[in-house]
């Protein structure tokens, strides 16, 4: 079976070929665990989640210290720039501190099988070949009200004043809110998602800001990502059937940095079929995404 995942779905929604490379093609394309973005990301969460957890400032700053790393095919490797290193990602996880603590003013950690609902995994197998896996941040109660919320944290470079445009459509954290059923029960009808998020700033990622960024959601939104879901598989089958991956000319150049295969996208006759092994891994929770549908449409 092919595992998808948000963040194999976005790509496909940006470009089909690149998709297509990255995901079905053997190539040379390193996988996304031996670049800055995500080794500075993984050890920015792993600080932030060790402070939630206990409170201890040093605990989190060694946690991020000992998660930025990553994997290439010769092994763990510590990839990083002038902007993105071990000692912004723990300036970073600094200056979120205050932001925490206010957090955990309103909100705590949720239970799940008395632990913390934290590192949450999941898989919905979607058809014979493709399934959609997540992994989950926080599961988050408020203290008032009694709602829950699914937390995730982000990095980001760019220096907007106002990131809602960047996650308040994002489907991720929907997704990952069907594990609440499993958590609080299915009575549960609306939520909030929760992007932390840590900005690099100026001064080479040493004058950062942090946002707490809370939008609300319902049983609609989950069952329109999910509805969603199916039809970008169905197009995906469709588009390896016939085997036509288009080239998308907006995701030749993001972030103004050329794309990994720009220049040689063109090319197919190295083209070669991935060899998909099954998938060994233990998910703390698995759907199937035709009854999360027809249990959505009864809900709703």
């Amino acid at each position: 079976m092919i595992r998808l995942s948000h963040t194999a779905m976005e790509a496909l929604t940006v470009c089909e070929r690149k998709f297509q490379l990255n995901r079905l093609l053997t190539s040379s394309f390193s996988g996304p665990s031996a670049n800055p973005n995500f080794a500075f990301g993984h050890s920015y969460e792993a600080g932030c989640v060790e402070f939630l957890l206990s409170g201890n400032k040093d605990k989190a700053i060694w946690k991020s210290y000992m998660a930025y790393s990553g994997e290439d095919e010769y092994g763990i490797v510590i990839p990083e720039n002038s902007k993105k290193n071990e000692m912004t990602a723990i300036n970073l996880v600094q200056a979120s501190f205050p932001h925490l603590e206010n957090l955990l003013e309103e909100w705590e950690i949720a239970t799940f099988a008395g632990k913390p609902a934290t590192q949450l995994s999941f898989r919905v197998n979607i058809d014979e070949t493709f399934y959609y896996v997540g992994y989950i941040d926080l599961v988050l109660r408020n203290r008032f009200t009694g709602r829950y919320a699914v937390l995730d944290f982000k990095t980001t470079g760019l220096t907007l004043l106002v990131l809602d445009p960047l996650y308040q459509n994002s489907g991720q954290l929907i997704a990952y809110s069907i594990v609440l059923d499993e958590i609080v029960g299915p009575e549960l009808s609306s939520y909030d998602v929760i992007y932390f998020v840590g900005q690099l700033g100026a001064g080479n990622g040493f004058q950062p800001k942090v946002s707490t960024l809370i939008f609300p959601k319902t049983l609609k939104d989950r069952l329109n990502f999910f509805i969603s879901l199916g039809m970008d598989v169905q197009r995906l089958a469709m588009m390896r059937e016939y085997g036509i991956f288009p080239q998308r000319g907006g995701a030749c150049l993001q972030y103004n940095k050329p794309c990994f295969h720009f220049g040689t996208c063109g090319l197919h006759s190295l083209d070669k079929e991935k060899v998909f092994e099954e998938d060994t891994t233990e998910y703390q929770f698995t759907f199937s995404l035709d009854q999360i549908i027809e249990h959505h449409l009864e809900r709703t």
